[in-house]
């Protein structure tokens, strides 16, 4: 009886309903609204038996506030009908309940809807819970009818949302409210992307950013999305977390070029807004990224690690998308000049916030390799023209410093990439960015640092380019001279000036020739600069000339060589030393001799100053002999005997410590010299330095002379003696004139004697019976010269045994040994010991061709046995026990 009575009252509330649109005034239909949402109530308890009275209510609902909004207004409808009359959840409830009933759904959504424009910020508080219901509900009714339910909540609901005409306390909405209530939209289906299917999502977020704007919310969409990687733990779902990236790619090419790029700028700009460290309060860079873009990343809520890695994953989802196929088809179709616009913003962005990260950030953190992939991924996508365009806008003389030189620096890196392939319309691009750098050169107000850019911009053109556009080229040059020559200029930009001008140089090959007379002096006199880093590249630079134009430096080569063997000679900094050395290197490779020995003739006295310079001297003088052929050496052979001479004297001019190593220098230089020589060439040289020493009457002229005729025999052997006779009545001269102050001339002397008796033969007929009977008495009388034992076993014991083993004549034998003999009765025990040190040394050689000798020799021996020196008498004893060795048996019983 109960169910009917109620059944009665339901049917006469939907009379009622049915007729209140008709009856009711548009003016007080407002007090109907809390009595329809209480028999709403009682209708959702009762069960969905009452489905079409529940459709009749939201019906009225609908017409009595849009009858309401539409006569009163809307700040009148809001007093009249308080937020707290309006029961959103009982709404909510109603959609919730008629999941099979799609009617009630529709009619609930269209209610919500009128109430947006009345109730914006109500309806946006609950409109989370109701798209979480509809994923919700797509996830376990997954049909086409079921998604059309949740697209028309979006059709009916975020259009009055993101309206601009009302507020819940104003007229009208400020921009940045829009922007903020737009965030939060974003965020509710953020928070629900994980109850919607896969295959859904990007239909759902491509509505949901058509709706909000794809130009302004396609980065806060893509923004909030990655927030969500950094909030989740790491045992949240991993395969969920890595889908999201590749779904902000797949949503973000659904759209055009220019869109995808502009929110990549925008992406880029915020991050950088954000602070590297999580703030303790609300500071300037946080208002500005409320501001603009809403609440996409609440910094006050996330740690400072968070922050990081939300900058890591946003940035590693700029690099994704602009790797990818469907972006870079779209790029290679051809940009218009909107579109190279907007890669021009996106790079100067990008490059802003590499400036800025690189002064809080160490520059090897991973945050500023991820700016530079990106700045990267950018400029190798673009076109070489457009790349050149867009790079151009960012480095004119206007633009930003900062800016200006990171990018000036970056296409450096990118023009000298292998992957830039060099065609001939990438060529006439590029070309076009030499007028521009000019300028950069030129203006006054431009930092160092950036000129210094522009021309190592310059440098890596050239080298790209090749020499096919000299004409280009050379209008370059007059700057750089300028940069080299002007006092108030910098070093770095000096440096990177004459860099330039050695790329020029081999590029340009001989169309740089006009412009020597302008460089070369330059770079010369910066060669002696006191800052290393100028000298080194100055000497660096000339190396290139001397490699590339060695026939048309003839009137610099003299002062490149006073520079090469003077300049960082006594520097400690390894760089320079190798810059000069290698400058010396290519003096003697790639000079021809016609000019390089005049110049080294001309420059001799004022490179004599240092032993390092005569010694970097002398190292460009034998690398240039050893480049020799015979001809050369021919041809020049009487500069060399000129030249060797004025060399020579070195002993003479300088301390007798340090003179050694130079003069060790010279003779092998000479030596080397000597073996590329004819006997017709060398003998005149040989004879002419011969004559300089034995007729000058000087000490050190003489002991250098032999120094360098000691080795020169070691060097020719038995080709020596061809010359040696015209040196023998002056080597017996000497010999007789010895002292004991004079030990190495007397060391010198008989080392070159002893090569001489060594390299004889019978065919040479070197030691003749008059040259043996010259030599001998002098040779002989060295025994009581020498000044220690040592000298003596080293030089006067050899160039004996050698002097006798040069002949075969048993009378010459027979001579030397009475000579010898005669000094076994010298006062000084060192000449006795050194004395019979040559009579073992002559034994030991000759062996029993020298018995004969035995019974002139044996009355000296018995002297020497009972001599009252220990060392003379074991040396007489040794040389008695060889003796029995060579005659078999003993001779003891004639002592």
């Amino acid at each position: 009886m109960a169910e009917d009575i109620l059944d009665k009252s339901w049917k006469r509330i939907s009379i009622i309903l049915d007729s209140v649109s008709h009856c009711a005034s548009p003016q007080d239909c407002y007090q109907l609204v809390p009595n329809l949402f209480e028999l709403l109530e009682s209708c959702l308890e009762l069960g969905m038996q009452l489905h079409h009275i529940q459709l009749q209510l939201l019906s009225v609902l609908s017409w009595a506030i849009t009858m309401t909004t539409t006569h009163m207004g809307l700040e009148k409808t809001r007093e009249l009908l308080p937020e707290s009359q309006f029961n959103v959840d009982l709404i909510i409830q109603s959609i919730r309940s008629s999941s099979s009933t799609p009617q009630l759904q529709q009619h609930s959504l269209s209610l919500l809807s009128v109430a947006a424009s009345v109730y914006p910020v109500r309806i946006l508080h609950n409109i989370m819970s109701i798209f979480t219901f509809m994923g919700a509900y797509l996830s376990h009714h997954d049909d086409q009818y079921s998604f059309e339910v949740v697209l028309l909540a979006m059709d009916n609901l975020l259009p009055i949302l993101m309206s601009n005409d009302n507020s819940g306390q104003t007229s009208k909405k400020s921009a940045n409210q829009v922007t903020v209530t737009v965030v939060e939209i974003i965020r509710v289906f953020s928070d629900a992307v994980e109850h919607i299917p896969y295959h859904r999502q990007l239909i759902v977020f491509e509505k949901l950013v058509t709706m909000c704007g794809v130009h302004d919310y396609l980065h806060v969409t893509l923004s909030v999305l990655i927030g969500k990687l950094v909030a989740k733990q790491p045992h949240d779902n991993q395969q969920q977390n890595e889908l999201i990236p590749v779904f902000c790619k797949e949503l973000s090419v659904k759209f055009s070029l220019a869109t995808q790029v502009t929110s990549l700028h925008k992406m880029i700009k915020y991050i950088s807004h954000l602070p590297d460290i999580m703030p303790t309060t609300v500071g300037s860079a946080r208002k500005v990224a409320i501001s603009e873009t809403g609440d996409i990343f609440d910094v006050r809520t996330h740690s400072t690690k968070q922050i990081r890695l939300y900058k890591l994953f946003i940035m590693a989802l700029i690099i994704r998308i602009l790797s990818c196929d469907e972006l870079i088809n779209k790029v290679n179709f051809g940009l218009n000049k909107d579109q190279e616009l907007i890669f021009l913003s996106l790079l100067q962005v990008a490059i802003s916030y590499i400036v800025t990260v690189n002064t809080t950030i160490n520059p090897d953190d991973l945050i500023v390799k991820k700016c530079y992939s990106i700045v990267d991924h950018v400029t190798h996508l673009l076109p070489m023209r457009s790349y050149v365009e867009v790079m151009s806008q960012l480095i004119t003389p206007g633009a930003q410093c900062s800016i200006q030189k990171k990018c000036l620096d970056i296409m450096c890196s990118h023009l000298m990439s292998s992957q830039r392939q060099f065609a001939l319309s990438n060529v006439t691009n590029v070309l076009t960015l030499l007028p521009l750098l000019n300028k950069l050169i030129q203006s006054k107000q431009l930092p160092d640092g950036n000129k210094v850019s522009a021309i190592s911009l310059i440098t890596v053109i050239i080298c790209r380019i090749g020499s096919g556009y000299h004409d280009n080229i050379t209008e370059v040059i007059p700057h750089l001279i300028k940069a080299i020559s002007s006092k108030s200029r910098s070093s770095h930009i000096m440096v990177s000036s004459m860099k330039c001008i050695s790329e020029m140089v081999k590029t340009l090959g001989g169309h740089f020739i006009p412009h020597l007379p302008h460089v070369i002096p330059l770079l010369l006199a910066a060669m002696t600069s006191q800052d290393c880093s100028v000298a080194v590249a100055a000497t660096e630079a000339i190396t290139i000339v001397m490699e590339t134009l060695p026939k048309f430096l003839s009137p610099y080569i003299s002062d490149v060589v006073r520079k090469g063997c003077c300049c960082g000679i006594l520097t400690e900094h390894a760089t320079l030393n190798t810059a000069t050395e290698k400058l010396r290197a290519q003096l003697a490779t790639n000079i021809p001799s016609r000019l390089l020995v005049p110049s080294l003739v001309c420059c001799y006295e004022d490179v004599t100053t240092e032993e390092e310079s005569i010694l970097a001297y002398l190292q460009v003088l034998h690398a240039s002999v050893m480049n020799m052929s015979t001809n050369d050496v021919s041809s020049h052979s009487n500069t060399f005997a000129d030249l060797f001479i004025k060399l020579l004297h070195y002993r003479s001019s300088q301390q007798e410590e340090l003179s050694e190593v130079v003069e060790d220098r010279i003779v092998e230089c000479f030596t080397d010299l000597v073996v590329k020589m004819s006997e017709n060439t060398f003998r005149p040289v040989f004879l002419k330095l011969c004559d300089w020493a034995t007729l000058s009457k000087n000490y050190d002229h003489i002991t250098s002379f032999y120094h360098l005729a000691d080795q020169v025999a070691g060097k020719l052997k038995g080709l020596f003696l061809l010359f040696a006779g015209h040196m023998i009545p002056n080597c017996v001269e000497l010999l007789k004139n010895m002292n004991g102050k004079d030990h190495q001339l007397q060391q010198y002397l008989l080392s070159c004697l002893t090569k001489c008796f060594h390299y004889d033969t019978v065919a040479s007929g070197f030691l003749t019976t008059n040259r043996f009977g010259a030599l001998l008495e002098p040779l002989v009388g060295q025994v009581s010269r020498v000044t220690d034992g040592n000298s003596a076993e080293k030089y006067l014991v050899p160039c004996l045994v050698e002097f006798a083993a040069a002949t075969t004549d048993d009378s010459r034998w027979k001579a030397l040994n009475h000579e010898l003999l005669l000094y076994s009765k010298d006062d000084n025990s060192l000449v006795r010991r050194s004395l019979l040190h040559v009579l073992l040394g002559l034994y030991d050689r000759l062996g029993e061709s020298l018995l004969v000798l035995l019974p002139e020799t044996i009355p000296f021996l018995a002297e020497l046995l009972e001599d009252e020196d220990e060392q003379v008498e074991h040396l007489c004893q040794k040389f008695i026990k060889i003796i029995e060795l060579l005659l078999g048996e003993s001779i003891q019983h004639y002592f």
